[in-house]
């Protein structure tokens, strides 16, 4: 249902009356109709928290498979969050959920990755928080803990 704008106003209308007060979207349900999907979300009282995939996000025209991850690269992965992002924003979410960056990456990566991110995080004014998830750089609990460590992430 998620991907048919035919079927938004009812679905929002039955997650609100389910008592929840937003919603989390990947990429490809509000690109079907971007100006759609964030007025309904508004008519029904719905915040929205935005999902990105760095390097994902799309569907494979060949394969019509969804492109989760496509790159281990660096460069790769900052463009795209930055891209991400500033797509996200245009619909005025209250977050943005990043799977970001790639599992195979070590420390030095990983930090210029979240320098770099929070700056673009600064610029849109808008949360960024970024999950633990299988294949991204957030993998490991272990590996984040000792990221976290780290005085370039402090706060």
């Amino acid at each position: 249902d998620a991907s048919d704008p035919e079927k938004w106003d009812a679905m929002f209308a039955r997650i609100k009356r389910e008592g929840f007060d937003a919603v989390e979207s990947i990429t490809l349900t509000w690109r079907a109709d971007p100006q759609k999907f964030k007025m309904l979300l508004n008519e029904h009282g719905l915040a929205l928290i935005c999902q990105i995939h760095t390097t994902g996000g799309d569907i494979d025209e060949a394969t019509g498979e969804y492109q989760y991850c496509t790159s281990n690269k660096l460069h790769d992965h900052l463009a795209s969050f930055t891209k991400l992002t500033s797509e996200a924003a245009a619909l005025s979410p209250v977050m943005i959920n990043s799977h970001s960056g790639h599992d195979s990456w070590g420390t030095d990566k990983a930090l210029s990755f979240f320098k770099s991110a929070l700056k673009v995080e600064a610029a849109l004014g808008i949360p960024v928080v970024h999950e633990t998830h299988r294949q991204r750089l957030l993998f490991s609990p272990y590996a984040t803990a000792e990221l976290l460590t780290h005085p370039a992430l402090k706060a």
